[in-house]
């Protein structure tokens, strides 16, 4: 064959060559490019998505701190007698605008375990305050009682005698068991934020 002609034909396999390889070389650096591209909004939403998870869990902590200082305060006066309408009070607080916006923010943004264990601390709380009525109500009803039998009533016209120490025990239990489902709270949180 012609020597110009087979110069010919490697300098068309070289272009060829040139041209192939050079196409690779674009396709794989756009392919590279679009992977950092999504890698960096990935890890923008994901800073995103964490502010806001740990904000939520900070409002969370808080109202759930404040619901334990409300139930050692009312506890540690020893007067039922000064309960009047708090367990109701704090019974409908779930219904405040504040404390819909924090579960409105803790709902989307919590992990599982996190969400499972502020509705179990929330339903503590919530006990607590209806063993806490029940204990207000027995004391009424004893004081009432107590008073009549100063006044002479007959005992058949007395209210039913209640069981005090049984609501007293029963308010203790849930005392605890609200404090422990706030414990688990907070240690969900630690453990997903650690």
């Amino acid at each position: 064959m012609n020597p110009s002609v087979e110069a010919a034909w490697i300098a068309a396999g070289v272009g060829a060559l040139g041209i192939v390889s050079t196409a690779v070389v674009s396709i794989s650096g756009s392919r590279n490019t679009r992977k950092a591209t999504t890698a960096t909004i990935d890890a923008a939403r994901d800073a995103r998505v964490w502010e806001k998870r740990t904000a939520a869990y900070e409002d969370a902590a808080e109202e759930v701190m404040a619901r334990q200082t409300r139930r050692t305060a009312i506890t540690s006066r020893g007067d039922i007698g000064n309960v009047k309408g708090q367990p109701t009070k704090e019974i409908f607080k779930s219904e405040e605008p504040e404390i819909i916006r924090i579960r409105a923010a803790l709902r989307p943004y919590a992990s599982a375990n996190v969400w499972a264990a502020y509705k179990a601390a929330d339903e503590a709380n919530i006990a607590f305050w209806a063993s806490l009525s029940k204990l207000a109500s027995t004391h009424y009803v004893t004081e009432d009682r107590n008073r009549l039998m100063h006044q002479g009533v007959a005992d058949d016209e007395l209210p039913d005698d209640p069981d005090y120490q049984c609501a007293l025990d029963a308010m203790y239990k849930a005392r605890t068991d609200a404090a422990t489902a706030d414990d688990a709270f907070f240690a969900s949180i630690n453990r997903e934020l650690g």
